[in-house]
């Protein structure tokens, strides 16, 4: 029973205490009015497959040709931060920084900001995450062909059962 908990709590290296899961669109003004309600600390939106509702495989190629098979996990601007996930190394997404797109975002930039975790990094070869910085990968999503630039590497996290290793994930 106390591995069932942990698997279920601090197994998936996420802080998720007192928080709530919603479905819905991220493009309403539900997030914006949850926000504005006493006892809400934040609030994020994510495509339900970034928190394993459903999945969505991307393939991906990097800058030396190697080719990856990964998880695409659309998320906001707050996400990381809500769940308490800190980039290993570079940077978390910024509105400030035209690249960065939330989902429902209409029209994608030429080049989007990409945040990878450990796992696609070893995946694509790179010698450590700080290597991957400012590299260029090209995936096949859900919304078309893209080009990003990765601008952050954060640590694995499971969504999925502990007992599946953490996939490649962008």
């Amino acid at each position: 029973h106390r591995q069932t908990i942990f698997a279920f709590n601090e197994g998936m290296r996420m802080d998720t205490d007192q928080v709530l899961l919603v479905s819905g669109s991220c493009e309403t003004a539900f997030k914006h009015e949850v926000a504005t309600l006493p006892g809400v600390k934040a609030t994020t939106c994510a495509s339900s497959y970034a928190l394993n509702f459903s999945s969505n495989n991307a393939s991906a190629e990097g800058p030396d040709g190697v080719k990856v098979s990964l998880y695409q996990m659309p998320v906001d601007f707050e996400f990381f931060r809500f769940f308490g996930i800190v980039p290993r190394t570079g940077r978390d997404f910024e509105k400030s920084h035209g690249a960065d797109r939330a989902p429902g975002d209409g029209e994608l930039a030429s080049r989007l900001s990409l945040i990878v975790n450990e796992a696609a990094a070893r995946q694509f070869g790179f010698a450590s995450p700080d290597a991957a910085i400012g590299q260029i990968i090209k995936a096949s999503m859900a919304s078309g062909q893209i080009s990003g630039e990765i601008v952050g590497v954060v640590p694995d996290f499971s969504t999925d059962s502990v007992r599946r290793p953490v996939a490649p994930s962008v």
